[in-house]
């Protein structure tokens, strides 16, 4: 369910997000009753910021109100630990 603009983004540019950027790409999706605001990182990535602050951009937005959707239950518990030891960090 990617935003047109990330359907057309040329891979290039989606790449040096991941490489450069702060590894973490935002998009809106519209409900009938509410914006919704998701982000696409990179499981690694993702682990590593919770983890040890790297860039400290999902580690911020993980310690907000958020709804977890996982693809893999496999990933769920090393993500889960490092969402916990993110919050825990943050105190």
């Amino acid at each position: 369910n990617y935003s047109v603009l990330a359907r057309i983004m040329p891979l290039h540019i989606t790449d040096a997000v991941q490489r450069n950027g702060t590894r973490l790409f935002y998009l809106r999706m519209k409900g009938e009753d509410q914006e919704y605001k998701y982000g696409v990182i990179h499981h690694k990535d993702f682990v590593d910021d919770l983890l040890y602050w790297r860039q400290f951009f999902a580690a911020a937005r993980m310690q907000k109100p958020v709804k977890q959707v996982f693809v893999k239950e496999s990933l769920t518990e090393e993500v889960t630990h490092a969402i916990e030891s993110n919050k825990r960090s943050a105190l």
